[in-house]
């Protein structure tokens, strides 16, 4: 609790520890109820994509294909 804004710093503290800890570190049971789950899944895996090095690049090209505007 804090005066602050308290949504967004949750937020990032719940991105900081993604990154650390990974997607093995959610509870199944918050998983299994996670509305699109699947495409959270596919977005999150094109952004590792996207920004590795090597074979297997997203091209930038490739993201108004995968997620159209609109």
């Amino acid at each position: 609790n804090h005066s602050g804004d308290s949504d967004s710093t949750g937020a990032i503290t719940g991105n900081l520890l993604g990154v650390a800890l990974g997607a093995e570190a959610i509870p199944m049971r918050w998983l299994d109820k996670l509305e699109l789950r699947s495409e959270i899944t596919r977005l999150a895996d094109d952004l590792v994509i996207s920004i590795s090095r090597g074979t297997g690049k997203l091209d930038s090209s490739d993201w108004p294909k995968r997620y159209p505007p609109g």
